[in-house]
């Protein structure tokens, strides 16, 4: 679990920050209510789709009858 916070602290893409919080959120998590082992934990996959897209329509002049 070390290697995946150090891998993303010191990375500059801009996603890093944002996995890096889920990750220690999902940390603090398995301690607190399972009373897990950070030691034990492991990253076994991480999956991104894609978000939400805006439909941008262009605008065009109407043509004469």
């Amino acid at each position: 679990m070390d290697e995946a916070l150090n891998l993303l602290k010191f990375s500059n893409k801009k996603a890093a920050e944002v996995i890096k919080k889920v990750l220690e959120s999902a940390i603090a998590n398995a301690e607190h209510n399972d009373g897990a082992d950070v030691d034990d934990l492991k990253v076994s996959t991480v999956v991104v789709n894609e978000g939400r897209s805006l439909k941008r329509i262009m605008p065009r002049a109407k043509r004469p009858c």
